[in-house]
């Protein structure tokens, strides 16, 4: 599952480049360091005791969050802030709107 969210950090950083460089690479750096965290996590049961392992893994679930978010709200205010939207990748089918 943390490849995956590898995988659409890349995507979602290639989309947003042409509307807002700068903000593209903070928003991929934050989504790195969400998935970093629980990474980690994962491998934190084999050096620790089950108690302890399942109460750091709860805590570092929380720390994701925040960085899932803040991840996933700095494209959104890039682009109200330029006042931009996103293309879409193919278009509208027509004939179909009455």
């Amino acid at each position: 599952m943390l490849a995956c969210y590898v995988g659409v950090t890349t995507l979602f950083l290639d989309m947003f480049r042409p509307v807002h460089a700068g903000m593209s690479r903070m928003a991929a750096a934050f989504s790195l360091i969400g998935i970093a965290v629980p990474t980690a996590d994962t491998l934190l049961p084999l050096a620790t005791t089950p108690y302890l392992a399942c109460k750091i893994h709860g805590e570092g679930y929380g720390v994701t969050l925040v960085f899932f978010g803040v991840y996933r709200l700095l494209p959104v205010f890039g682009t109200r802030r330029l006042g931009t939207t996103t293309r879409t990748a193919a278009p509208a089918p027509t004939g179909m709107i009455a």
